[in-house]
């Protein structure tokens, strides 16, 4: 999602050259599953990387939390655990190893 496109559709400036962009991650078929199991979980779901240009460079953001944040959030026993290990993976992808 180009963030300048989406507030312009609203009737909202931004500065020429602003490129913030989201990336919104999610497996629906995956997702479908686990909010059915609780609910309560779709407070970490989906995820959201950030990309935006500064000095001339790419610059990416993912906000990451442990299986300790996890649970002070959800209370599920599976949840913590296997979110934890999903964004890892999705940090690995990003930083291409």
């Amino acid at each position: 999602m180009a963030l300048a496109d989406t507030f312009g559709r609203h009737g909202v400036e931004v500065a020429e050259g602003f490129d913030l962009h989201v990336i919104q991650l999610c497996k629906p078929e995956k997702a479908a599953a686990s909010l059915t199991a609780n609910p309560e979980r779709a407070v970490l779901m989906p995820k959201f990387i950030m990309t935006f240009s500064r000095d001339g460079k790419t610059q990416v953001r993912f906000l990451k939390y442990s299986s300790e944040n996890i649970r002070n959030v959800v209370d599920d026993d599976a949840f913590p655990d296997s979110l934890a290990q999903t964004y890892t993976v999705i940090e690995k992808m990003i930083q291409g190893t």
